[in-house]
């Protein structure tokens, strides 16, 4: 998946429907290695109770009406499957019922289930449609208490830390996702800000400059730097305003 500029909102697809994917993929073929892509490093153990494979089976086939429909009703049948409630979070996030999705996430992890996708998916949810920064940033740090290595997870927390203006904090977060992730691009554009913000000019240029270095004509990087020429004097006038910050993140 492509990285959002803002958030990552594209929502993690539950490791669990990644498996049964593979497992239907194989039912077709003869499988002598399979190799399911990976939501998470250090993803948590796999979930020990599945859902309905006919309802996950929907939700691969991107038919997310059925698929909250079946999830639905396997959760009047076993109202205790915590797995149900987050796969069917993920079918409501798609439909853009994002207040159900967040009940639904919620309700999952109440009955239990820990993964590191969960979490991100519930702070992308409130970052994204409810503006609830703190609790995005409290489900992002719940997510890295399961996967600690996961660059995204580190993002994304950087970037509700920077929507907060806690420049010190995403500062942080972004510094970790760099090192799970050296060509995070995103998270090194972002340093950029939080270190403007800080008033560390200098460690913003570095930041875009290393942009450049690896992506040469990268757009966000130049019209960065850009801006800092023109606050240097030495660009054409500007109104002193970071071109590539405002209230909701990074441009």
């Amino acid at each position: 998946m492509e990285r959002a500029t803002h958030y990552k909102e594209a929502r993690s697809v539950p490791a669990s429907l990644l498996s049964l994917g593979v497992l239907l993929l194989c039912t077709a073929i003869a499988c002598t290695t399979t190799s399911a892509p990976q939501v998470a490093r250090n993803a948590a153990p796999p979930l020990q109770r599945m859902d309905d494979p006919e309802a996950d089976a929907a939700l691969l086939r991107g038919e997310w009406e059925e698929g909250a429909r079946l999830h639905r009703a396997l959760i009047q049948e076993q109202p205790g499957n915590g797995p149900a409630f987050y796969h069917l979070g993920y079918a409501l996030g798609q439909l853009g019922k994002f207040s159900e999705e967040i009940a639904a996430y919620r309700e999952a992890i109440r009955l239990g289930v820990r993964e590191g996708a969960l979490y991100y998916n519930l702070g992308i949810a409130l970052a994204t449609s409810l503006e609830d920064y703190n609790g995005a940033i409290t489900a992002f740090g719940e997510g890295l208490r399961v996967t600690p290595d996961d660059p995204e997870l580190w993002y994304n927390l950087g970037v509700a830390y920077l929507s907060k203006r806690d420049f010190n904090r995403a500062r942080d977060a972004f510094q970790v996702a760099l090192e799970r992730d050296p060509e995070h691009v995103e998270a090194l554009n972002n340093l950029g800000h939080a270190l403007l913000g800080l008033g560390d000019r200098a460690g913003a240029r570095v930041a875009w400059e290393r942009i450049l270095r690896a992506d040469p004509g990268n757009v966000l990087a130049e019209r960065n730097l850009r801006f800092l020429e023109q606050q240097d004097g030495r660009g054409p006038g500007t109104n002193g305003r970071n071109p590539g910050f405002d209230e909701y993140g990074v441009q």
